[in-house]
């Protein structure tokens, strides 16, 4: 299957963007609409992935955070689109961006779930991150660039 990466233009491709984020971060916990984006979203970077059909199959967002560093936030694939590299490839562009704004290091929190995914990007676990809805552990990651 062909992927296309690039970030969100179009108002349609803006919504899309978001509905997916809601719909896998989100809705499995009867979150509400909007839950999905916070106070960063401008200032970010953001990517997204369609498929051959131009379906958004796979999000992502990174933005500068203090120190030098950027965070990821906001990570997701569609279930019938994971483990095709759509996940990697989306954290390679969110890392060039990173080395883009010469940002020393990556860091995000991780589901627990999405741990061998990280590991196997190179990313450490640095500590426990937040629980999220009472029930979503966490671990703080980061990997620094080279």
């Amino acid at each position: 299957m062909a992927y296309r990466f690039k970030s969100p233009e179009s108002e349609q491709e803006w919504h899309d963007y978001y509905q997916l984020r809601w719909q896998i971060l989100r809705q499995p916990w009867q979150q509400p609409p909007g839950s999905e984006q916070d106070e960063q979203e401008d200032s970010a970077f953001h990517i997204m992935t369609t498929d051959e059909a131009d379906q958004i199959v796979g999000v992502g967002r990174i933005h500068r955070s203090n120190n030098g560093s950027a965070q990821i936030r906001y990570m997701a694939v569609h279930p019938a689109h994971q483990g095709k590299g759509v996940g990697g490839q989306i954290l390679a562009l969110l890392e060039q961006q990173a080395h883009t704004w010469d940002c020393a290091e990556v860091i995000l929190n991780a589901r627990i779930v999405s741990l061998p995914f990280y590991l196997h990007h190179d990313y450490q676990i640095v500590g426990d991150g937040p629980t999220l809805f009472g029930s979503i552990a966490h671990k703080y990651m980061r990997k620094l660039l080279v």
